[in-house]
């Protein structure tokens, strides 16, 4: 039995899945998600998130209690740094009697071969982001058909017949929401600079001068008030329902090319594009601290500005 406790929003709990889903394939063990830390409305300073994987045509499990309590005790950690470390201590102990692995992530970016190894436990608890494309890779064909959307809404069904009737394409995200409001999010993340957009857009065209562009943002008035003067025929993609914003990671799947914020929504939406002639645009800095290095977290051949 492999339980990984989901924590995040779309592209995190999509990151968390994926890589546990690796795992069971390697294992040929069961998989079931654990909402607990997303049902957890205690926990101050984050953005609070719920379950959104169920868009999904995924066959997904959910963790009861009881089947928690079997693979973590005395691990119950859900956001306390303190009771961690002290879980951990605890656990070291724990796992030398037990037939159990907990795979705690050790840094959320750099790619991490540990969480592949001892594949013969009985059961496996994973709690962290593994925002890299390394962990799922070698099965992408199986994350791809996963991450397949049970069903589209009329108007997204249009953007996609829309989509796919333009000769080239290029998706455009732009993450603000939280990462402007939220005072921990800003200081982490930071924001993508206007001229980051600007300079994206104009490689594009370089090499595809008829490119439409559709543009992806939880602050679509902000974008037309800053892109409408860059030369570039850009569609303000609209929409105003909030329980279906797959939707939109799926459009930009279907664009011809891509470009991504510092945000793991869209990553996934240049992930999941099947384009094998794709050019993929992305932040060199994903996060405000600029040392952070990105190696495990984009492909080679992503185009980084």
């Amino acid at each position: 039995m492999i339980i990984c406790r989901l924590q995040g929003g779309l592209g995190n709990q999509m990151l968390q899945y994926a890589c546990a889903r690796s795992l069971s394939l390697l294992t040929k063990k069961k998989l079931l998600l654990d909402l607990s830390f997303l049902n957890d409305r205690s926990i101050a300073g984050i953005t609070l998130r719920h379950y959104e994987l169920a868009c999904f045509r995924a066959d997904i499990q959910i963790a009861t209690p009881k089947d928690i309590r079997r693979i973590v005790a005395p691990y119950g950690h859900t956001g306390n740094g303190f009771l961690q470390r002290k879980e951990r201590k605890l656990y070291k102990h724990w796992r030398k009697i037990s037939n159990q692995k907990i795979i705690a992530e050790k840094c959320a970016h750099i790619y991490d071969e540990d969480v592949f190894s001892d594949l013969d436990k009985w059961g496996y608890f994973m709690q962290g982001y593994f925002f890299s494309y390394r962990y799922f890779e070698q099965f992408r064909d199986v994350i791809l058909n996963d991450f397949t959307p049970r069903e589209l809404s009329g108007a997204a069904n249009d953007y996609v017949a829309q989509i796919k009737s333009i000769p080239h394409t290029c998706s455009i995200h732009i993450r603000r929401g939280d990462y402007v409001t939220n005072q921990s999010a800003n200081a982490f993340h930071g924001l993508c600079s206007l001229d980051y957009y600007r300079q994206a857009i104009a490689l594009i065209l370089e090499k595809q001068p008829e490119t439409t562009f559709y543009c992806f943002s939880d602050d679509i008035s902000w974008c037309k008030e800053n892109l409408h003067d860059t030369g570039a025929k850009i569609l303000f993609v609209n929409r105003h329902d909030d329980t279906r914003n797959f939707e939109d990671l799926v459009l930009m799947s279907h664009c011809s090319d891509n470009i991504i914020a510092n945000s793991t929504f869209s990553w996934w939406g240049a992930w999941l594009n099947q384009n094998p002639s794709k050019q993929v645009i992305a932040p060199r800095n994903l996060f405000a601290d600029k040392t952070i290095s990105t190696v495990d977290i984009y492909p080679p051949e992503w185009i980084l500005l």
